[in-house]
């Protein structure tokens, strides 16, 4: 299973930092700006109109990452 491949938006940043909506929201985007995220989905393409447009951006961790996170995680990863 390869957990890079999951999708989080601000709710979910929010929820694991311990930090305001708006200031997960503000950190994703700025990821996404120097390109550690990417926005994924109908939101990434252009901004949602009507009852869609409270939906936040879904972001995901582009592929060429994937091999440093996965080398990252296997040096830092506790055992359970």
């Amino acid at each position: 299973r390869d957990v890079y491949k999951r999708q989080a938006d601000a709710h979910t940043a929010s929820a694991l930092a311990g930090c305001s909506l708006s200031a997960a929201q503000s950190a994703l985007e700025d990821f996404a700006a120097q390109g550690l995220l990417h926005a994924v989905g109908p939101a990434a393409a252009e901004p949602p109109a009507g009852p869609a447009a409270d939906v936040p951006p879904q972001y995901e961790v582009p592929g060429a990452l994937h091999p440093m996170l996965r080398a990252l995680l296997a040096a830092q990863e506790r055992p359970a």
